[in-house]
């Protein structure tokens, strides 16, 4: 799985990491997504500056339709929504630090 950036800011790892998290399905409508999936922030960019450090914006991400994620203009979505998104990218950076261990023990 390569780490390479997409052309919306996202490593394709993480695409991938989302995708299956969200079982292929848009965050708002849950109806499948194919090639229309975008990244969707679930604090606008607009709000970033309110939200710093621990509470990063970068961590509340997930995987929208493109129209599902330019319907919803700046509104900043439900906490349940944000929750998720926390424990899934916290999950991921697990999931990394267990691949670079498994990477340190290979050149043991």
């Amino acid at each position: 799985m390569t780490n390479s950036v997409d052309s919306l800011g996202m490593t394709k790892a993480w695409r991938a990491w989302l995708t299956e998290k969200q079982d292929g399905k848009c965050c708002w409508c849950a109806r499948s997504m194919k090639e229309d999936a975008t990244d969707e922030h679930l604090i606008p960019r607009s709000k970033h500056k309110k939200w710093k450090g621990e509470h990063s914006p970068q961590k509340y991400r997930m995987l929208a339709h493109v129209k599902c994620n330019s319907g919803r203009k700046n509104a900043i979505a439900p906490k349940e929504m944000l929750d998720q998104a926390l424990t899934w990218y916290f999950e991921w950076e697990i999931e990394l630090r267990r691949r670079a261990e498994e990477v340190k023990e290979f050149w043991r």
